[in-house]
């Protein structure tokens, strides 16, 4: 399954990583939906991230569908700055995407790097402050957009 999994990949990837990926799905969700997710990315000629982001997706998705909390309560509304830093987050190579993921888990969130709406908020003025300074300097003049 694994080797399945590394091939949907169109860049590099060490089959020692994508094992440990899809020992984590697996752990998560089960065998039958990475062995389904495994079958459907065949010939997608994704990006290795991107890849991982659908076997991380899967935990998302199942917790959903499993777990005991209101749907309801899933969308909360986000503030301006936060939308914005994450319009801008979306448009990130990986590796910077992937830097600043690192900051959020180091303030303590614990979402998955696709899951932007639960850790962009909790770096965005710092995120805006770095990457957009001019736009930055413009939300705290008018404080709105």
């Amino acid at each position: 399954m694994a080797r399945r999994i590394q091939q949907a990949s169109a860049t590099p990837w060490r089959l020692e990583n994508a094992r440990r990926d899809v020992l984590d799905a697996v752990g998560r969700v089960g065998a039958d939906l990475v062995r389904a997710l495994a079958e459907r990315l065949v010939g997608c000629g994704l990006q290795a991230w991107e890849v991982r982001r659908e076997l991380e997706g899967l935990g998302g998705a199942h917790q959903q569908r499993e777990g005991s909390a209101d749907p309801a309560s899933g969308a909360r509304p986000l503030d301006p700055v936060s939308a914005y830093a994450i319009q801008a987050m979306e448009g990130l190579d990986a590796s910077r995407r992937l830097r600043w993921h690192g900051c959020a888990r180091s303030a303590g969130v614990r979402a998955p790097m696709f899951d932007l709406r639960e850790w962009v908020p909790v770096i965005a003025g710092e995120f805006l402050a770095t990457e957009q300074p001019r736009v930055w300097a413009r939300l705290q003049g008018k404080g709105s957009f």
